[in-house]
């Protein structure tokens, strides 16, 4: 049974695929959304909760379990 932590990105390629930038014309990506009205929210692991990007960036995860779910990021005092 799915349920909201399978919601991401999926990817199919050949079982023999070598990972080279020529080949990855020739994979497929799709990202699942389940959706689960008790749990708005992925949830995520305490060490994907601030991701450093680069020097000046960081990325906060805020997946929603629904395609059209608006969220904003508030500051906290």
């Amino acid at each position: 049974k799915a349920t909201v932590e399978h919601t991401r990105f999926y990817e199919c390629t050949y079982v023999n695929q070598i990972d080279t930038e020529e080949e990855h014309d020739e994979m497929a990506y799709i990202y699942v959304f389940v959706q689960d009205p008790h749990i708005p929210f992925v949830p995520e692991t305490p060490e994907n909760l601030i991701i450093p990007h680069d020097f000046f960036r960081v990325i906060i995860p805020c997946r929603a379990s629904h395609p059209t779910a608006s969220v904003i990021l508030r500051s906290v005092p």
